[in-house]
Parts: structure tokens; sequence; C-alpha cells
């Protein structure tokens, strides 16, 4: 996206500590600038945010991205059982370069479309691919 001035209209803005209220946003040049009611700005980009929650970007502080194909294949197994068979490797399961490219693609989109804005992978990846580098 441009730097420019973006108008976000009529959504429920969520903000810790305050009540949900329906406002308005004014953004320029990627800083929030007004928040109100009814603000206008002829120039703007506007987007339409009724009945959306306006809100900060989500920051997933830890995640890793050569699981994000596994989802759901281990949910029957208790923590311990989990951490064997999936989280330590426990299967010896080796991702390809390209596997791990389409695992952390999958896990990217997913982020985005539930609000993360930032991200700290810690995917498992042979040495090897290390050692030849």
């Amino acid at each position: 996206m441009t730097a420019g001035t973006m108008l976000i209209k009529g959504g429920h803005l969520f903000e810790t500590g305050r009540p949900l209220e329906v406002a308005d946003v004014l953004v320029e040049q990627g800083r929030i600038v007004r928040v109100g009611a009814d603000l206008q700005a002829p120039a703007a980009q506007v987007v339409d945010a009724r009945g959306r929650i306006v809100m900060p970007g989500l920051v997933n502080a830890h995640t890793h991205s050569n699981q994000a194909l596994e989802k759901g294949l281990c949910d029957r197994y208790p923590l311990d059982a989990w951490m064997l068979i999936a989280s330590y490797g426990g299967a010896n399961a080796e991702l390809t370069p390209r596997e791990l490219y389409v695992s952390a693609m999958a896990g990217a989109i997913e982020m985005v479309r539930s609000g993360s804005t930032a991200v700290l992978d810690m995917p498992r990846v042979p040495l090897a691919d290390f050692e030849a580098s």
C-alpha cells in the first residue's frame, strides 16, 4: 500500500481499556492523525468499515512455519505425545526447501487473513542446508 491519505469510516474501534465505539479513523502517510465521528478528508481513499472491527495489527511472536501444513494431524494426542511426534520431529520428517516455502506461504496467508502484521518464525530446517552455504 502506498503512503497517502486514508479515511476508515464507521468501524467499531477496539482499544484496550475503552468501550467499543463507532468512529472514523484518518490516516496520513501511514500514521493515525485523527479519530472521531463524521471525519472528512476530500482527497482520501475511503474504506467502509461499517459492521467491522478496527484495531491494531496482531503480532505472532512464536510460530514454526514448517508446521503450517501439519495442522489437525496430531490433534488427538496429548501435549507430551505431540511434542515427540510433531514438534521435535520424532518421525524424522524433513521438509525440502520447496516444501518449507509452501508451508511458510500457507502460514503467512493464514496470518495475514487473521490480522497478523508481524511474525517471529522459527522453522526447523536440516542443519545441512546451512553447512553448504
